[in-house]
């Protein structure tokens, strides 16, 4: 079941990371056109600024499953490496629920906001209005997804502590009362 999961929120994660590459890739375009455009006719593009904001929230939250998909989040490495593997586990696991409560907070919270946005069709104010609700949608989006993935990664780094936890077998005779015998 965990590895369905897995399977389905890797490829979920692989279409978010195209569509923030794509997102990368416009605002990059437009920003350059705009300045091209600013300097050489004196005459920028407009919503230039806008259409930024509304990427860079794209590229921010429906990145950030992936990113911990890969284990790309930032950590003190310098501390880890001097720590054993079960104190590992358990600082991940507590770290886990930490993002867990928090970033499934941080969701619940901001569906409502979200629902009102796309309810009253929120524009930015500007030149061109760019709706607002879709980037509210996405943070929603992003941030469950978030919550799904650090729930996948609790329950891994909770199985492989629970195999690494399990007593040794052993091989040979028993001998834990040899020395009563002498």
């Amino acid at each position: 079941m965990l590895e369905k999961i897995k399977k389905v929120l890797s490829g979920v994660n692989w279409v978010f990371m195209c569509v923030c590459g794509l997102s990368i890739a416009v605002m990059v375009t437009y920003g350059f056109i705009d300045v091209c455009a600013r300097f050489l006719f004196n005459h920028p593009l407009y919503g230039t600024y806008e259409l930024s904001e509304i990427l860079m929230v794209v590229v921010v939250f429906l990145s950030i499953s992936g990113c911990e998909a890969e284990g790309r989040h930032m950590r003190v490495d310098l501390v880890f490496s001097y720590i054993s593997q079960t104190l590992q586990g358990v600082i991940d696991s507590i770290a886990y629920v930490c993002g867990i409560v928090v970033c499934g907070l941080l969701t619940l919270y901001s569906i409502a906001p979200a629902l009102n946005s796309w309810r009253i069709d929120e524009h930015s104010e500007g030149i061109i209005p760019f709706p607002i609700y879709p980037s509210r949608i996405v943070i929603v989006v992003g941030l469950a997804l978030l919550v799904i993935q650090l729930l996948v990664r609790l329950a891994d780094t909770l199985k492989d502590f629970a195999a690494d936890r399990k007593p040794p077998k052993t091989t040979g005779p028993d001998i834990s009362h040899a020395s009563d015998q002498i």
